[in-house]
């Protein structure tokens, strides 16, 4: 054996790092890839969160749209829509919020 065939029988016994494969370099593309996504996801819902609107606010709302329909024609659902939102408003904590 010369030194040539030497040389090639230790190269054919090559050891790759596992950080070096293409499985370790997708699956660390995957999770990199679902953290920013989710990391967007997170950022987006606290953004886009719903506003919280008050009691007292709603209430005022209903009774600013009532107005519009106050007629002797329209007395019936007049009054099953301001007993409604006023049964809304208390239920909801109207009369503590409207204390503080």
């Amino acid at each position: 054996m010369n030194l040539k065939e030497q040389l090639a029988d230790i190269y054919e016994l090559w050891h790759v790092p596992f950080w070096q494969t293409k499985w370790f370099f997708w699956v660390s593309f995957a999770l990199i890839l679902f953290i920013f996504l989710l990391t967007i996801f997170i950022i987006y819902k606290r953004i886009n969160k719903s506003k919280v609107i008050s009691a007292r606010k709603q209430a005022l709302d209903q009774l600013t749209k009532l107005q519009a329909i106050a007629t002797v024609k329209h007395g019936k659902q007049f009054f099953y829509s301001l007993s409604t939102s006023i049964k809304t408003y208390l239920y909801n904590g109207g009369i503590n919020s409207s204390i503080s």
